[in-house]
């Protein structure tokens, strides 16, 4: 294969948005957010180390999106400047097979990432405690983060949490709001839509702990300061 191919390829990859992804520029966002499309330029100017973290379990209906999701961020953002800790716990579905193609597409583009499977924290998933579990998947996701720390001294501004269907915008957003209130933690703007109106709920602040507890809460997508 040559060089020319595989521009060709990673140009195309750079193009996938996903179905949710490519509808994003249709909804309408608070405070005009979506028609701003210079909004960003000073983050990304910045060039921040992002370390993004993704959990699948059994979510093969979603996963291709979120792959779209975390190119469309490379594309903004860099490829140089994103870290993707994929974790497959216990799945049960197709996605084992769509972790590969994740890792061919990162590989292909550039991206440095980790991609793990592991078995289910309980035997019995019936006897299972969900924020347990949660937290344990967490922290395995975190382990990477870590590693990359003590071992090579590499340093991330935020840590990124991708959990649902997102928006590649709205992830830069919350990164935005999380710099400019020195946040812990922010929890993204999730949305719904209800007889033709999109209902936001509020974004909020909270501190964080590296370690994740049970009685830790969650939603959608986070963006988390790394020095707290």
């Amino acid at each position: 294969m040559d060089a020319q191919h595989v521009l060709g390829a990673i140009d195309q990859l750079l193009s996938l948005n996903g179905w949710v992804a490519a509808l994003c520029p249709t909804l309408t966002r608070p405070f005009g957010q979506n028609k701003r499309d210079n909004a960003y330029d000073d983050l990304i100017r910045e060039d921040h180390l992002y370390y993004v973290a993704i959990i699948i379990h059994s979510a093969d209906h979603f996963l291709v999106d979120q792959l779209a999701v975390i190119v469309q961020m490379a594309k903004r953002l860099g490829t140089n400047n994103l870290f993707v800790s994929m974790l497959d716990y216990d799945s049960t579905d197709s996605t084992e097979t769509l972790t590969d193609l994740c890792e061919a597409v990162l590989t292909l583009l550039g991206v440095p990432f980790r991609i793990r499977r592991v078995p289910g924290m309980t035997e019995d998933p019936a006897a299972a405690y969900y924020p347990l579990e949660e937290a344990h998947m967490r922290n395995l996701a975190l382990e990477p983060l870590h590693e990359l720390q003590s071992k090579r001294n590499i340093k991330f501004s935020r840590v990124i949490w991708l959990k649902g269907f997102t928006c590649p915008n709205d992830l830069l957003e919350t990164i935005k709001i999380s710099f400019a209130n020195e946040a812990a933690m922010v929890c993204g703007m999730d949305w719904a839509e209800h007889n033709g109106f999109f209902i936001f709920s509020d974004r909020y602040d909270r501190p964080s702990s590296p370690v994740f507890k049970a009685s830790d809460s969650y939603c959608n997508e986070q963006v988390a300061n790394t020095r707290h």
